[in-house]
């Protein structure tokens, strides 16, 4: 997945294909065994979401992930950069013999990287920023206005906007995409990102 937490024109799938892709998926019991898929993006993730399809860690993980991302989008925010994702890759492991991305430590870079299903403990999620050098520049405040104008869309479901805005549609969005949902994190993110505004 390539996951912004934006909506206008966020999805690369069909919405019907996608239906029957989820109801497949639900038939099969979940699990997970697509190759043949492009990278998805927020709609169609917000689909699969819908038939319980979406990611689910264990608590702790996700009290970690979260705290780790708002760490990285204050330091986005504070150095202008907006319009970045969240790239979501995931892997089953369908031989019992193969080790554990977490056992092997090949390729795992940081502890949050990799995290493990919260029941499946064949089901592993990879997690990363990607896109993070997209100022917020004349050129993403026109297109912004410009999408307003000729498509009428909403603002705030642009990818195109502020730093601070942007940062936290994205991190209130992850926190509702991956389950389970933080209660008071939104109160958190506005908290911060208020004290950030006021050291500007």
């Amino acid at each position: 997945y390539d996951l912004k937490g934006s909506s206008a024109g966020r999805e690369e799938m069909d919405p019907v294909e996608m239906q029957h892709i989820c109801k497949d998926d639900v038939h099969a019991g979940n699990r997970c065994l697509r190759t043949n898929l492009p990278t998805l993006l927020d709609n169609d993730y917000r689909m699969e979401k819908s038939y319980g399809l979406g990611i689910r860690i264990s608590l702790q993980d996700k009290q970690k992930l979260l705290k780790q991302m708002l760490r990285d989008c204050i330091f986005l925010a504070s150095e202008n950069i907006m319009d970045y994702s969240m790239l979501v890759g995931r892997w089953r492991r369908t031989d019992p013999s193969v080790f554990s991305p977490l056992d092997s430590g090949h390729g795992v870079m940081h502890k949050l990287h990799v995290i493990p299903h919260e029941e499946d403990r064949d089901l592993f999620y990879y997690f990363g920023f990607i896109d993070i050098t997209q100022h917020y520049n004349f050129n993403k405040k026109a297109e912004r206005y410009l999408k307003r104008i000729l498509y009428c869309r909403p603002f705030e479901t642009m990818s195109a906007c502020p730093p601070v805005q942007s940062a936290r549609r994205f991190l209130v969005e992850m926190n509702h995409y991956i389950d389970p949902e933080l209660d008071n994190f939104e109160s958190e993110v506005d908290l911060t990102f208020e004290h950030l505004l006021q050291d500007r």
